[in-house]
C-alpha cells in the first residue's frame, strides 16, 4: 500500500472516530438536559405543592378563628341571657339571635377551605346552636315552666361538647400535616 492511500484511509478512519463520538457526545448531553429538566420540573412542582399548602394553611387559620370568635360570643351572649333577670332577658334575646346569625360567613369559609373533619365539626356546632337558641327562645316566651331552664342548662351542655369536638378537630388539621387528598 502507498502512502497516499494509508493516509487517506488513516484520515477517513480518524473522521467516522470523530463523527461517532460527536454522535454519543450529542446523545449523551440530550440525556442529561432532559434528566436535568425532568428534575427541574420536579423541584418546581414540589415547591408549587409545599407553597399552596402554606396558603392553605393560613386560609384554614383565619377562617377557623373566625368562626370560634363567633361560637364563644354566642355562649358568652347565652350565658349572660340565661343568667340575667326576667325583665331584661326579652332584650337579651335579640343579642343572642343577632350573636346566631353572625355565624353563617365564618361557617361559608370553614366550608369552603375544609376539610371534611373542620366542615363536620362545624357543622354540629350550627346543629347545637341552633338547639339551644330555640329552647332559649322558648325560655324567654314561657318563664313559668320549670323544665325549660332544664332543657337550656342541657344543651347548653351539648353545645359546649360540639365546641370541644370542633377544636379538637381542627387542632389536628392544624397540626398534621397534609395527606395529599384534600
Amino acid at each position: 500500500m502507498d502512502q497516499g492511500i494509508a493516509a487517506l484511509i488513516a484520515g477517513l478512519a480518524g473522521a467516522a472516530g470523530g463523527l461517532g463520538g460527536a454522535v454519543v457526545g450529542g446523545l449523551a448531553a440530550v440525556r442529561g438536559a432532559r434528566t436535568t429538566a425532568d428534575s427541574v420540573r420536579q423541584q418546581v412542582q414540589d415547591q408549587a405543592s409545599a407553597e399552596h399548602q402554606h396558603w392553605l394553611r393560613g386560609q384554614r387559620q383565619q377562617a377557623y378563628a373566625s368562626y370560634i370568635g363567633v361560637v364563644a360570643a354566642f355562649i358568652a351572649e347565652c350565658e349572660l341571657t340565661f343568667f340575667c333577670s326576667e325583665a331584661d332577658q326579652m332584650g337579651r334575646m335579640v343579642k343572642v339571635q343577632e350573636a346566631r346569625e353572625a355565624f353563617f360567613t365564618p361557617l361559608a369559609m370553614v366550608r369552603l377551605v375544609g376539610p371534611d373533619e373542620a366542615r363536620s365539626g362545624a357543622q354540629s356546632v350550627l346543629v347545637a346552636s341552633t338547639q339551644l337558641l330555640s329552647a332559649m327562645e322558648s325560655r324567654t316566651e314561657d318563664t313559668a315552666d320549670p323544665d325549660k331552664p332544664v332543657a337550656v342548662v342541657e344543651l347548653a351542655r351539648e353545645m359546649g361538647k360540639a365546641q370541644g369536638q370542633l377544636l379538637d378537630a381542627l387542632r389536628t388539621v392544624l397540626t398534621d400535616p397534609p395527606s395529599g387528598s384534600e
